[in-house]
């Protein structure tokens, strides 16, 4: 089966950036490199995009490191959207693949979007598959047909949100939308679509820290499972969940006041900055898109994904952690003393909040 996997980077961001996420996934992919490709039907291609950054076209890895700040109001940023979108269509016309598999980074996002977009104009029965990170909505398009909503070419789709991102407004999150065949209306995208994370817009795309190690391993899983080539060496559950884990050990809930102990917030360490969420927080927005994670706040798990992980391996211990329940039941005791082996951050985790 001929696949184009695409990679859109994210505004000022470029592939020499060893520790970025769609680099990395880039790097992974077995397939041939299809740039400056003009014709070759079959087989599979893999194309990495630079994001927007430079005011004239988005051109040449300096002109964006210093036009960042422009570009995150969108100056230039809505041109180089439209001319990557062009040209990964006619990348598509050039190879015929059977599959698209797309995944994009902030304004990176959009551009996969769009691509999906456009192919369901072109070729309505070639199967997409999309992993986003965080699509923002700051675009001189608007968030018409071709920038936020989902078709039904899109096989499958999962999207990382970040819950945390102290920007005033700016990167705010595009509420993408889906509409059915011979539907009116555009819906929300349902919520198990959405994976919340912590820490601020661009912490997902950086895989030296757990968060974006995590994000990096949900990728790598979302895009096996969608039969996109991938390379060797996924993670396991396990070792998905002690990563995760690492997230709470390095993101602690604390008492703001000292005089209300109960009274805690979480304060996310977000690249070394320490940001206090209950100051700078998409939760309203989220929640109001219907993108939920009752695990926010929660002392143990970061998120559903990461409960749902956790309890499909220690499924006794699961339920005790999230509802309070003493830990000293016999079936819970003994994933209890797997955890220890098997998942080392959650067993230091639960030692730090003397629940064994």
């Amino acid at each position: 089966m001929g696949q184009l996997n695409i990679y859109n980077i994210g505004t000022g961001h470029h592939r020499g950036e060893t520790n970025n996420l769609l680099v990395l996934l880039h790097r992974d992919c077995p397939a041939r490199d299809a740039t400056g490709i003009a014709s070759s039907k079959g087989g599979t291609w893999k194309i990495i995009n630079d994001g927007a950054g430079s005011t004239d076209e988005g051109s040449g890895i300096g002109a964006k490191l210093k036009s960042i700040g422009g570009n995150a109001q969108g100056t230039g940023g809505s041109r180089g959207v439209m001319n990557a979108t062009d040209a990964m269509l006619d990348l598509y016309e050039a190879t015929k693949p059977d599959q698209v598999n797309i995944v994009g980074h902030s304004r990176g996002a959009i551009t996969s979007v769009r691509v999906a977009t456009k192919l369901f104009e072109r070729a309505p029965n070639t199967p997409v598959n999309l992993f986003l990170v965080d699509p923002v909505k700051r675009m001189a398009q608007g968030t018409d047909f071709h920038n936020r909503e989902i078709h039904p070419n899109v096989y499958r789709m999962m999207v990382v949100v970040m819950e945390d991102v102290g920007d005033k407004g700016l990167f705010k999150v595009m509420s993408l939308k889906q509409r059915g065949a011979g539907d009116k209306k555009r819906t929300h995208l349902p919520t198990d679509k959405f994976i919340r994370m912590p820490g601020s817009h661009g912490t997902a795309t950086q895989v030296d820290g757990p968060i974006g190690q995590v994000t990096y391993q949900i990728a790598r899983r979302f895009l096996r499972d969608c039969g996109a080539p991938v390379g060797p060496d996924i993670w396991s559950d396990r070792r998905v969940c002690n990563e995760y884990f690492k997230v709470q050990l390095m993101n602690p809930l604390v008492a703001r006041n000292p005089k209300k102990p109960n009274d805690k917030v979480r304060v996310v360490n977000d690249n070394g900055k320490m940001v206090d969420v209950a100051k700078h927080s998409r939760r309203d927005r989220l929640d109001g898109l219907g993108i939920k994670n009752r695990m926010h706040g929660h002392a143990v798990f970061v998120n559903e994904h990461h409960y749902a992980l956790f309890e499909g391996i220690y499924p006794h211990l699961a339920v005790a952690l999230d509802n309070g329940y003493e830990l000293d039941d016999p079936r819970v005791a003994v994933q209890v003393t797997a955890l220890q082996s098997d998942c080392p951050r959650g067993y230091e985790l639960l030692e730090k909040l003397n629940l064994v």
